[in-house]
């Protein structure tokens, strides 16, 4: 570990920009304006975004984000929930994702029909709420029964240190998911690819750039996918760096501007573009 206190400004930035300024008039936005169609599974998503950017800020606002010093129960609290918040994001990006590819099942299909009930959709809204409950009760406990095993190690926040939550357990947790997510993503693009081209060839004159945009939002949303895998497995290695500690504050920025810029949105901000 080492002091990255430095990067203050820069990680504070990132996390306010993406997940207390953008994202939340990003989801005002999806709940307000009756012609976006936004599925709750993606408001959803960006809920959970916007609680990650928060939990990582909480020492910061405090004024003890230097390295070595925190207020100890604020210290606890914000360590069990940085335990609990990179598995919830990371199964609320499974939940957009497993929604999407469901959506892609033929009519009347079992899948299909299990997900438009209305008790599976709130099961896939709750769930990253309930991972994020268990991860963060278990990382409570933890620190009532290891002294010692949470402290502020990198200037920016605190965490587990040295015990299995945090090198193990949680790391694991988020790249297992963001595997499964990535892979997902990957089978449903190659679904929806597949009826385009039945459908480009029905009707030839459709246009292409719809086509290339979904394509690249798509490409753009694994990316990010991917992101919070490499970060899972860097923080498993111990090996953190300056570069990390963005990645991982940019991540609530990754989200807006990937979902944020989309033609629809930015029409109902006033502004037009040619992109879809």
């Amino acid at each position: 570990m080492g002091d990255f206190g430095n990067l203050t400004p820069a990680f504070i930035a990132l996390l306010v920009l993406g997940g207390q300024i953008g994202l939340p008039v990003l989801v005002l936005t999806t709940l307000r304006c009756k012609k976006l169609n936004r599925h709750s599974t993606f408001v959803n998503f960006c809920l959970t975004g916007i609680i990650y950017s928060i939990v990582f800020c909480l020492l910061i606002y405090s004024g003890n984000h230097r390295f070595g010093r925190s207020n100890g129960a604020l210290c606890v609290a914000q360590a069990s929930m940085v335990s609990g918040v990179l598995p919830m994001i990371g199964v609320s990006a499974f939940t957009v994702v497993l929604q999407i590819w469901a959506t892609f099942q033929d009519p009347g299909s079992a899948i299909f029909t299990a997900f438009e009930r209305r008790s599976v959709r709130i099961m896939l809204l709750l769930f990253p709420y309930v991972t994020f409950l268990c991860f963060l009760l278990a990382a409570i406990l933890v620190a009532t029964k290891v002294p010692g095993s949470v402290g502020n190690h990198n200037g920016l926040y605190c965490f587990f240190s040295t015990v299995a939550i945090a090198m193990y357990v949680t790391p694991i947790t988020c790249a297992a998911l963001m595997a499964i997510t990535a892979i997902l993503a990957a089978v449903t693009v190659v679904q929806w690819y597949r009826r385009w081209r039945v459908m480009k060839k029905a009707f030839p004159l459709a246009a292409n750039e719809t086509h290339a945009m979904i394509c690249l939002r798509a490409f753009l949303f694994n990316v990010y996918t991917w992101i919070i895998l490499i970060v899972s497995l860097y923080y498993q290695s111990g090996k953190n760096t300056g570069l990390l500690y963005l990645a991982e504050a940019g991540l609530p920025l990754a989200t807006f501007l990937v979902f944020g810029t989309q033609r629809d949105i930015l029409e109902a901000w006033g502004i037009r573009i040619g992109w879809k």
